[in-house]
């Protein structure tokens, strides 16, 4: 039922692409944005109680779901598991632009391919046009890739496989979505700008503020916790997404790059995912200069749909993930120099980017038909 279910919802995601402005989005926007003007002290406990209820209130509202349809046919309770992954993936959405982008590469179009960049990023095309735009475009389309694609998939099997239906798919992206919405609420020069940790990821804070604060302290740790969380929800779908890279890539690189990153239970995960990703292609994506994102381009963050992480808030995270390693063998470790060294990011490697990232999918689909072909023979 599982792989059915996504080789539907693929489909369909295809042939429909599904609109920005859609009930189901306004409804989620409306319920993060609700649980989150309820956190008034800044006090941890206050702030998970009311990401539970942002983010496992409509896990187990789908497993009901589920769970009673498919008591009354099983039919239903797979429509329900299309409809759901429908609703959590954006394949076509950020693909658009990464594929004007290829298209316009592969005929020599660059002045087209630096437009739809800064169309994606929602800048201006002077900002897009930098000495290391190409290497920026791997890394918008592999962080896109893993939160609507890889990361629902792989979360969606994992708890579909114990039963739990749809759990897995609304989790990630409910915990993504609580993520990005309230850190976009923090104001960029009190929670961001004098020394707060970023919470994108999540991976090394502590998770304790000052509570005799006011609005500033809440936003920090609405912020912080919401950051924290998403760290673990993503946590194992990177990893799994890392070992996919491996098998349909450059294995060496792959494994090289996850060695060199040293990789627990604090590492960043974007960090591991593009290093990952540059090893596969066995590319160096080059360290990028310190850039913020315009205020124009972040206050839109918070008004963006559910399935499309918003271009501007992905170029931030990727600045900010850039400082730690994102290149195969970049460390200060013994590397044999009988390899050959990872190239540059040139812009052959973005047809590249995308030829793994069907390879990675395809894999996955073979690996979930012979688990379920086994299931079925047992």
């Amino acid at each position: 039922m599982l792989l059915f279910a996504l080789i539907a919802a693929l489909l369909i995601e295809q042939l429909v692409p599904l609109e920005a402005d859609n009930a189901v989005h306004a409804w989620a926007r409306r319920w993060v944005t609700y649980t989150r003007s309820k956190v008034l002290v800044a006090h941890p406990i206050h702030v998970w109680l009311w990401w539970s209820a942002a983010v496992l209130l409509p896990v187990v509202l789908s497993v009901l779901v589920y769970q009673l349809l498919l008591a009354v046919a099983w039919p239903l309770a797979w429509l329900w598991l299309v409809g759901v992954l429908y609703l959590t993936m954006g394949f076509r959405q950020f693909s658009h632009y990464f594929s004007r982008i290829r298209d316009a590469l592969q005929e020599g179009r660059e002045d087209d391919a630096l437009a739809a960049l800064a169309q994606w990023r929602q800048v201006d095309e002077a900002e897009a046009r930098r000495s290391d735009w190409v290497s920026r475009v791997l890394s918008l389309a592999l962080l896109a890739a893993q939160r609507h694609v890889m990361g629902v998939w792989l979360a969606f099997v994992v708890l579909g496989a114990l039963g739990l239906g749809p759990a897995g798919a609304v989790l990630y992206r409910m915990a993504e979505f609580v993520a990005r919405v309230w850190r976009v609420q923090t104001e960029p020069t009190q929670a961001l700008g004098q020394g707060a940790p970023q919470p994108a990821d999540g991976a090394d804070q502590t998770g304790h503020a000052d509570h005799d604060g006011g609005d500033d302290e809440v936003a920090v740790q609405c912020a912080l916790l919401s950051g924290q969380a998403w760290h673990y929800v993503d946590w194992l779908p990177v990893r799994m997404s890392a070992l996919g890279f491996a098998a349909a890539g450059n294995f060496e690189g792959v494994v090289g790059a996850w060695r060199d990153a040293k990789d627990s239970l604090q590492t960043s995960n974007d960090s591991l995912l593009l290093a990952a990703g540059a090893g596969a292609l066995h590319v160096t994506l080059q360290d990028q200069p310190a850039a913020g994102v315009s205020p124009q381009a972040a206050s839109a963050d918070a008004t963006q749909d559910l399935a499309v992480m918003s271009a501007s808030l992905l170029d931030e995270q990727d600045s900010a993930v850039h400082a730690d390693h994102i290149a195969p063998h970049s460390q200060d470790t013994a590397v044999d120099d009988t390899h050959t060294p990872a190239s540059p990011a040139k812009p052959r490697h973005v047809a590249a980017l995308a030829s793994l990232v069907w390879r990675v999918v395809v894999l996955a689909m073979v690996v979930l038909a012979g688990l379920t072909l086994v299931s079925w023979l047992n």
